[in-house]
């Protein structure tokens, strides 16, 4: 039952660890106004409901 915890918890990091380095290429490459969750998910490859487990709205995305 660990490992399988372990697993879940580990794939949940590497979305979240892809989706910060996505939002940080696409607000540098357009701006953060005309950055949209969409165009971070679809960088990343993965779900808008993904970018909504780790992240509130786009503003709670932490400064770099």
């Amino acid at each position: 039952m660990t490992c399988r915890m372990e697993t879940l918890s580990g794939v949940g990091h590497e979305s979240k660890l892809r989706l910060l380095d996505s939002a940080l290429a696409v607000i540098r490459a357009k701006g953060y106004a005309a950055a949209t969750i969409d165009n971070i998910c679809h960088k990343a490859g993965v779900t808008k409901g993904s970018f909504f487990h780790h992240f509130k709205s786009k503003d709670d995305l932490p400064d770099r």
